[in-house]
This record gives C-alpha cells, sequence and structure tokens, in this order.
C-alpha cells in the first residue's frame, strides 16, 4: 500500500476514533441528566405495580380459591372472606398509591432539579423503594387486620 493509502486509511480511522469520543463525551455530559430521568422512572415503579395489581383485582375479581388474588389463611377460609379481602385489598393499595406516588415522583423530580450523581441517585432510588415497598406490606397488614376485625378463627362473621 502507498504512503497516500495509509494515510487516508489513517484519517478515516481517526475520523471514526474521533466520532466514537464525541458520542462518549456526549453521553457523559448528559448522562447525569438521563439517569436521574431514569430513577424518577424507577421511582414510580412501585406505584404503578400496586395500581395495576388492584386495578385487575378490582376489575377482574377472582373467585374463590383462584390462583389470582389476595392469598392468606384467613382470606381462603370461605367464599365470604375471599371476597371480604379482595375488597379490603384493593381498597387500601387504592389508598396507599397515593403517598407512594407522591414520595416517588418527589424523590425523582429532586433529583433531577438537583441532579444526583450515580451513587446518590441510586441510594435515594432504593431508599425510595423501600419506603413505597413498607407501604404495600402497610395495605396486606391493614387488609389482615380489617379480616381479623370482621372475622372470627374460623371464618364466620362476627
Amino acid at each position: 500500500m502507498c504512503a497516500s493509502g495509509r494515510n487516508a486509511e489513517r484519517a478515516r480511522n481517526d475520523a471514526a476514533c474521533f466520532g466514537t469520543v464525541v458520542r462518549v463525551c456526549c453521553w457523559v455530559s448528559l448522562r447525569g441528566d438521563v439517569l436521574n430521568v431514569l430513577f424518577l422512572v424507577l421511582d414510580l415503579g412501585v406505584p404503578f405495580i400496586m395500581l395495576v395489581v388492584a386495578s385487575v383485582i378490582k376489575r377482574f375479581p377472582p373467585r374463590f380459591g383462584e390462583l389470582m388474588g389476595y392469598h392468606t389463611s384467613i382470606a381462603k377460609m370461605n367464599e365470604l372472606t375471599w371476597n371480604t379481602a379482595q375488597w379490603l385489598y384493593v381498597r387500601y393499595c387504592f389508598i396507599l398509591i397515593i403517598p407512594a406516588t407522591i414520595i416517588g415522583a418527589a424523590g425523582g423530580i429532586i433529583g433531577i432539579v438537583i441532579n444526583f450523581d450515580e451513587d446518590t441517585g441510586a441510594l435515594v432510588c432504593a431508599g425510595i423503594n423501600i419506603a413505597q415497598a413498607i407501604l404495600h406490606v402497610a395495605a396486606i397488614i391493614l387488609t389482615e387486620a380489617g379480616l381479623h376485625k370482621r372475622f372470627d378463627s374460623n371464618g364466620n362473621p362476627k
């Protein structure tokens, strides 16, 4: 290959390398914003799942003993406890979705405004998801308390 051919090939390689460098530099400059938007989406994941599950149970109430639905020992005692458990769980999920969504949206928006770095954003996202999971567990605890308030240990109404 002649010297001019090597120079042309080298110029193409340099241009390709420069294009890659530009793309990487652009990604680094946008990465914080992109990651914080991703953290916002992840912060809203638990309330979205709660909304979908509660909406499906409300729209298509599971029949007694089906695979889908709220399954605990007291809920599965008879058809009355089953239907009451489904109703209570949906009710408490819809109530607790509001604070879970507010927590997630606030944390995500604060991350975008302050422009968290990767580690801080990940820690905040994990903390928000733990708080939202606690709210989901609270819906389960409230459902169980409501069932125990309405039914005795044999599943008969009090």
